[in-house]
């Protein structure tokens, strides 16, 4: 659907009163043209390497999708929009380089990313000093985006808004009275994780908290954690991991033994959990904002489009999330009236930024966004248990 940004209704009385409509017409023409052979500059910093290079992978299809449909709406009155990406390798210095970057040289008018809480501190103290909307990828540590008001922004769950409703429902289910948690130290979410958000969410749900175990980023032999976790005999394990790690532990898990219910972080739903916890996988339950069943004809279409791209892979969150950033970011150009021209940067992030902050019910394929007075996401979750390598929705 094309915006139209000038509606008139004209009724004919004078030949002066045509000429003067004819020349404002001409002058708004004119205006459009000055903008052709250029392009709005959108940055994006995204993790091709590193750790985190995973989520690239998964998440690139779903940008490509947006960006054949903001080129077959004609741009913004047809001049393209221009995604430029970066590479942080998952690490903080190399985010704030490339922040630097996008800002100063590139004078790009948003940023989108960078992915981990651990990136978005150091990097949304940049978007404050230069007066630049910055907004996260997947960082889910509650409280980062609200320290650096009012041009850093999340479009995510905080985790502490995921795990209640999760926790509470698996203990039900699963008659969960006693649970330890296994946390990833290294990593500023998976440590919140570990530390605050489980534990509070293990208590409002009854469920006594016998004790942690830690590991740190990129291990792969997890054999003393659970060995020390079967001493303790728990109903449950909570796994405040990333994928990776996470879909390890769960298959040390069935190699020593331990039979206890699992509920594991949001990254739990990375493609790289199932496949390396292979059979392991099945009876894990985990909680995020995207339904790749939904009926929705729109979240269909994007399903279909971005396995196209992929080469065949199913798309995930972070799929979504691309997507969903990248359509915001058009919409918001448009909605906002961003002209664009190199004398209105500071006036068109500040236009783009006051989008982001006001943004309501926005239609992505994750759902309804809105973004409250911390900078955050709204949006629904839904809870899934694994069965069979696929994630099934508990209602």
């Amino acid at each position: 659907m094309r915006s139209q940004y000038f509606r008139r209704t004209i009724r004919l009385g004078t030949s002066l009163f045509v000429v003067v409509t004819l020349a404002f017409l001409l002058m708004i023409q004119s205006s459009v043209a000055e903008t052709s052979g250029k392009s709005f500059k959108i940055g994006f910093l995204a993790t091709k390497t590193g750790f985190g290079a995973s989520w690239f992978e998964w998440g690139m299809p779903g940008l490509e999708v947006a960006q054949e449909e903001i080129k077959s709406l004609g741009g913004v009155n047809g001049v393209p929009v221009e995604f430029i990406v970066y590479d942080t390798a998952t690490k903080p210095q190399e985010a704030i380089q490339m922040m630097q970057k996008l800002t100063y040289t590139d004078k790009v008018l948003a940023v989108i990313g960078p992915h981990t809480s651990s990136e978005c501190e150091v990097v949304f103290p940049i978007a404050v000093r230069a007066k630049i909307s910055c907004v996260g990828l997947l960082s889910a540590e509650p409280g980062i985006s609200a320290k650096y008001r009012p041009w850093a922004f999340r479009n995510t769950l905080t985790s502490d808004k995921v795990y209640g409703p999760l926790v509470r429902k698996w203990a039900t289910k699963n008659q969960v009275k006693t649970a330890a948690i296994i946390y990833d130290q290294k990593s500023a979410f998976t440590k919140a994780d570990g530390e605050k958000v489980f534990p509070a969410a293990l208590e409002s749900a009854g469920v006594k908290f016998l004790g942690s175990v830690t590991y740190l980023t990129g291990d792969t032999d997890f054999s003393a954690q659970i060995t020390k976790i079967k001493m303790w005999n728990p109903d449950g394990l909570v796994l405040a991991t990333f994928g990776k790690e996470g879909g390890l532990i769960v298959k040390e898990c069935k190699r020593q033994g331990l039979s206890v219910a699992l509920v594991g972080s949001i990254d739990c739903n990375a493609i790289d959990f199932v496949r390396l916890a292979g059979s392991a996988a099945d009876g894990v339950w985990t909680s995020h904002s995207f339904w790749p069943d939904n009926p929705d004809p729109k979240v269909q279409r994007f399903m279909k489009r971005a396995k196209e791209i992929s080469g065949g892979k199913e798309a995930d969150l972070t799929t979504a999330r691309y997507y969903d950033c990248a359509m915001i970011n058009y919409h918001l150009i448009k909605k906002m009236g961003v002209t664009n021209r190199p004398e209105d940067l500071d006036l068109d992030r500040e236009k783009i930024r006051k989008g982001w902050e006001t943004l309501e019910d926005f239609p992505g394929v994750e759902g309804k966004i809105t973004i409250n007075k911390d900078g955050d996401g709204e949006k629904s979750a839904y809870i899934f248990v694994i069965k069979g390598g696929k994630y099934q929705r508990v209602q």
